[in-house]
């Protein structure tokens, strides 16, 4: 009788487990552990700030995202269409919303030098993006 009370509780302990669901899929951990959030527009997703994160902690994320998790080519781009500020998914937190676009789409990028998170439109390559995870501040380098 006390072996049956075990599936019971087992089911009742991972009920109780809040895994958030968002619309637009599951949550993507990039390489240099910064959690990032798909949104309901296709091709939109959140990163989510670490304590200290700055504009290529963001970038970072957010180009390992979509090379790995949407497939995206070297030359493509990550846009900024929310600044570094409240978290859409994640109340209480801040984060940085981008958007992936194609060099068609978008053929020129006035980002300036800085990756600026504060600055919406700013944007940089994917192929960049990935380079600037390499450094030590980033915490991590790519395998391919």
């Amino acid at each position: 009788m006390r072996y049956a009370l075990i599936p019971a509780l087992a089911v009742l302990a991972l009920s109780a487990c809040d895994i958030p669901q968002h619309p637009g899929g599951s949550q993507f951990l990039a390489t240099n552990g910064n959690r990032v959030v798909p949104l309901e527009q296709p091709g939109t997703f959140e990163v989510i700030a670490q304590p200290g994160d700055a504009g290529p902690s963001f970038f970072c994320a957010a180009a390992d995202y979509a090379y790995r998790r949407l497939g995206a080519r070297q030359t493509d781009r990550v846009v900024i269409i929310q600044p570094a500020g409240d978290s859409i998914s994640y109340p209480g937190t801040r984060g940085v919303s981008f958007a992936l676009r194609s060099r068609e789409e978008m053929p020129d990028m006035n980002s300036g030098l800085f990756l600026n998170p504060r600055q919406a439109g700013a944007a940089t390559t994917v192929g960049h993006g990935r380079h600037v995870c390499n450094s030590d501040r980033n915490r991590g380098t790519f395998s391919r």
